[in-house]
């Protein structure tokens, strides 16, 4: 009885975690493109990334109607399994719900949530998870994450590899960067896009 009292608290703090990172206003970043940038076609983005493949940075930042996504990473493994993070922004204006993700080099990319049980952390499924409009949804270690089961190779440092972010309002093409095996965080983050 006490374990399924934990699980229960432990998935109550994690929904709650969910709803207040919905309500944080979104971060500033200095050197955002303006609104007319952030809303570019799909030919004026690939334009922009030939201009920009000279210095890496395009691959970090993946841009729909209603989202913009930068800084997508994994972690150094040989195991059959990883998780995926990233920065999520609401650039539109409606809500946008982020289901999942679809990977080549995995069999089964599914949203998950980390919880505590019994000392130990693990993953847990999750349908959804909103975004709200002007509002940014942080997937990082110890939180929300994208976990890619079996894998097809190793992920060395260094490496990067496609995903596609599934969302109730389509689905986003991006890179994602194999980071170090011990990494908290994407090497570029904290740099303006």
């Amino acid at each position: 009885m006490q374990r399924i009292q934990q699980s229960t608290g432990l998935m109550v703090w994690l929904i709650a975690t969910v709803l207040i990172i919905g309500g944080i206003p979104a971060v500033a970043h200095e050197d955002h493109h303006d609104e007319a940038e952030a809303h570019e076609t799909t030919e004026d983005h690939e334009a922009h990334h030939d201009r920009e493949d000279h210095d890496g940075h395009d691959d970090h930042l993946a841009v729909s109607e209603h989202l913009r996504v930068l800084h997508g990473w994994t972690r150094a493994t040989d195991h059959d399994h990883t998780r995926v993070f990233m920065e999520i922004e609401n650039i539109g204006d409606e809500p946008v719900r982020i289901t999942g993700g679809r990977s080549k080099i995995g069999e089964r990319t599914e949203l998950v949530g980390f919880s505590l049980e019994d000392g130990e952390g693990r993953y847990q499924p999750l349908d959804a998870v909103p975004v709200m409009p002007g509002r940014d949804l942080t997937l990082a270690p110890r939180a929300l994450a994208l976990s890619v089961d079996g894998l097809d190779r190793p992920l060395a440092e260094g490496a990067s590899f496609p995903l596609v972010l599934t969302t109730d309002h389509g689905d986003i093409e991006m890179t994602i960067a194999v980071e170090a095996a011990d990494a908290e965080q994407h090497s570029h983050a904290g740099h303006a896009h």
